[in-house]
């Protein structure tokens, strides 16, 4: 309420009476808070916009660079005995770069720049499926529930990326019960048309599935809930968080369209809600690429052709492909590889190659080469972000993936994979 007044004086001076009015203000208060909050969320926005352009910004260089480390570490492992000097060292390398590829993918989670692989999923059986690792990572005081919904509910989803999703939420949850307590998982499907609209969660309509992680724990001031989904903002010890893990969530969910919301309150525990759109029913796999007929190659009767740009990393995945027992071209070019597959005596099986290079993309490579090899199967691999790739390959092209960097069993198990399907 807004009051204002005007006093009305004797000739002697004193106040005989007073003029005045009040106003109910309460559509303006609410309207500046509102106005405040949007402000705050698209300061916010900004911040996390900033960092998602520098983790996009050198993923490409740096991915390439740990593809190089990573994998030849790993070559070498398999070469030395642990009883060795060589080998501590070794593995210090390749635990300092997987931990350096883990951040990069964590920044490139938060700023929805990581390529997905979507298919259809039971979010009820992605949960279930991941139930055992939820009981290795929680404390014995910790008390698991998991109340899901009696029907299944498809979204459309990468799969790990929701396991990541959980297991950092999950994490979180056991920091703030140190002296035990209960997690709960909830999931259900809600409609959200038919909510009124202060009842709406978020602004997007229609059927969405709802997981819900819940926790008996400290709690969050408000302060702390506004800045929970922060890059870098921890309210644990410096040695035992880095500020990403909520970040990461709050960043898969959103580049799967989605939300999440935070309720909590100072020693009442912490409940976080992910809406995720629902998809009608299951979609049916896709169907693997192939002359009809053709039984797949197996083991070393395989021919793949690796285009790579970077030297480096084109030698890095023929070494591990020939190891593996494939018959491999390498081409540090587009035409080379043209002029490979045009020359090549028998049938090429698969193509690996990188997505963004000089003279043709990796698109325009691999259609040059199904002229020469009809059916040719084909793993994109890149070191640039998700945004970037999506304006080069379209989704219903039927093309795999592999994220650099990728470790050499990574590479292997993508590889037999895609030639098996």
């Amino acid at each position: 309420m807004r009051t204002t007044g005007k006093p009305e004086q004797a000739e002697d001076g004193r106040v005989v009476r007073v003029y005045g009015n009040i106003m109910d203000i309460s559509e303006q208060k609410e309207a500046e808070e509102k106005h405040r909050q949007l402000e705050e969320q698209l300061q916010q926005a900004q911040k996390m916009e900033a960092v998602g352009r520098l983790a996009g910004g050198i993923a490409h260089d740096f991915n390439n660079l740990l593809s190089v480390i990573i994998g030849y570490s790993e070559i070498l492992l398999e070469e030395i005995r642990e009883d060795q000097p060589q080998h501590p060292p070794l593995q210090q390398i390749q635990n300092a770069s997987n931990r350096a590829r883990d951040l990069v993918r964590q920044l490139l989670a938060f700023s929805r720049k990581q390529i997905l692989e979507i298919r259809s999923l039971d979010i009820n059986r992605v949960i279930t499926g991941f139930e055992n690792f939820i009981g290795r990572v929680i404390d014995e005081d910790i008390h698991l529930d998991l109340n899901l919904s009696d029907t299944p509910v498809f979204v459309e989803a990468d799969a790990a990326q929701l396991e990541q999703v959980l297991m950092n939420m999950v994490i979180n949850a056991r920091d703030a019960m140190p002296g035990g307590g209960r997690l709960t998982i909830e999931t259900a499907a809600v409609n959200l048309d038919e909510l009124a609209d202060a009842d709406k969660p978020i602004d997007a309509g229609g059927c969405h599935a709802v997981v819900t992680v819940g926790d008996t724990g400290t709690g969050m001031d408000a302060d702390t809930r506004s800045r929970a989904f922060e890059p870098f903002f921890t309210t644990k010890e410096k040695e035992k968080g880095t500020g990403l893990g909520l970040a990461t969530c709050y960043g898969i969910i959103k580049q799967h369209g989605g939300d999440i919301r935070i309720d909590s309150k100072p020693g009442q525990g912490a409940r976080f809600r992910i809406y995720l759109p629902c998809t009608p029913a299951q979609q049916p796999e896709r169907q693997p690429t192939g002359n009809p007929g053709e039984e797949p190659p197996a083991g070393d009767s395989a021919n793949i052709l690796v285009v790579e740009d970077d030297p480096s990393v084109l030698n890095l995945a023929c070494s591990v492909l020939e190891k593996n027992g494939y018959r491999v071209k390498s081409a540090g070019d587009a035409q080379t590889a043209v002029t490979h597959a045009k020359n090549n005596p028998g049938p090429l099986h698969l193509v690996l190659t990188d997505v963004i290079m000089p003279e043709m993309k990796g698109p325009e490579v691999c259609r040059e080469v199904a002229r020469y090899h009809p059916g040719i199967k084909v793993i994109y691999m890149s070191g640039y972000t998700d945004n970037i790739i999506s304006g080069q390959v379209s989704p219903d092209q039927g093309a795999e993936f592999i994220q650099k960097p990728f470790s050499i069993r990574e590479l292997g198990e993508k590889v037999r994979r895609v030639l098996e399907k």
